[in-house]
């Protein structure tokens, strides 16, 4: 997903610190590896 790229690349963040940050604001339960996957659209989200 694009989205998830833009926001790394804007936040200056890595994908681990995205995913910790995603969990906390939404109460999600992603792994790093989803959001790789998702983000390099090896999968798509649920």
């Amino acid at each position: 997903m694009n989205t998830l790229y833009n926001l790394r690349n804007k936040h200056y963040l890595d994908i681990e610190e995205l995913t910790n940050k995603l969990n906390k604001i939404y109460g999600t339960k992603y792994e790093v590896h989803q959001l790789w996957e998702w983000e390099n659209h090896k999968k798509i989200p649920i």
